[in-house]
């Protein structure tokens, strides 16, 4: 894995046959902490997995279907299923590139803020639990269509995934709006490129605004719709991301590991700490080294 310099976002690249990062896991793979802009779908096929999103640990055995939100700080580990114990682990993990599926899917932003990241009904499970089983087998099929087959049921998942989050906008658009839809959300994206590439440096919705060409208020909207937050909430999710990174994986001071993470003071990244994780940065630390 490769990620953004300074920060546990994942540089993520998309596999050449799909919008998304789509891996067949076979072997005691793991992936530490980190996050990106799309959701994940991870599907456990034989063997167990344990996956941390924040501070919480969960564990989850073989025909588990695990869906992780976008911006969600996570790991995954995928370990031995006592019930076969000689069995090679194997799982399908699928991270969505909304970067990749704007032109084909140009609600894909406001959609992932719609999902249920934490309760999948029997059907939907179901469902899902096919596609999955289907790409991982036509991926290690070896067959020359092996791609093809793949993204027939990529593209099936994905529409499982959006029915049960239709986007109210997605009726009776007219061509000139989707084109808006498109340009805004090409311009929101840069704006959240530049974010993970400044967050150390003072941000406020005035200046970034007015450095991309916006009115304040014109800004602040279609920031909000777009990425499912506002502005200010945003980079305060990308320093916070920062901070956790350099947390568990430094012995970096706290006073040092507020500067290098943006935050303007050690009490506002206490509140930010207390509000995402309901701890304090210190405990932060210990609950990870624990881990």
């Amino acid at each position: 894995m490769q990620y953004v310099k300074g920060t546990n976002q994942e540089l993520l690249t998309t596999s050449p046959q799909f919008p998304a990062l789509v891996i067949a896991h076979q072997g005691f793979d793991k992936a530490r902490l980190h996050w990106h802009e799309g959701f994940e779908v991870v599907y456990v096929r034989r063997c167990r997995a344990t996956v941390m999103k924040g501070t919480q640990r969960s564990m989850h055995h073989a025909g588990d279907v695990v869906l992780i939100p976008p911006r969600c700080l996570h790991s995954i580990e995928l370990i031995q299923d006592l019930r076969q114990p000689s069995a090679v682990p194997q799982a399908l993990s699928v991270t969505i590139s909304p970067t990749e599926l704007l032109p084909s899917y140009p609600y894909i932003t406001q959609i992932q803020q719609q999902l249920d990241y934490d309760y999948i009904g029997e059907k939907d499970h179901q469902q899902l639990l096919k596609c999955c089983e289907q790409m991982f087998a036509a991926l290690i099929s070896g067959k020359q269509t092996r791609f093809l087959e793949a993204n027939s049921w990529f593209y099936t998942m994905l529409t499982n995934v959006f029915d049960y989050a239709k986007p109210l906008a997605a009726a009776n658009q007219e061509d000139t709006e989707d084109e808006t839809i498109l340009q805004d959300g090409r311009v929101i994206r840069r704006i959240r490129h530049y974010v993970q590439r400044h967050y150390r440096e003072p941000l406020s919705t005035a200046q970034v605004s007015q450095k991309f060409g916006y009115s304040r208020e014109h800004f602040s909207r279609i920031f909000s719709k777009y990425s499912g937050v506002t502005f200010k909430d945003y980079v305060t999710r990308v320093r916070l991301l920062a901070a956790c990174d350099l947390l568990t994986n430094t012995d970096m001071p706290i006073n040092q590991i507020v500067r290098e993470s943006g935050f303007p003071s050690s009490q506002t990244m206490r509140g930010s700490f207390d509000r995402e994780f309901a701890c304090t940065p210190s405990e932060y630390r210990s609950r990870s080294m624990e881990e």
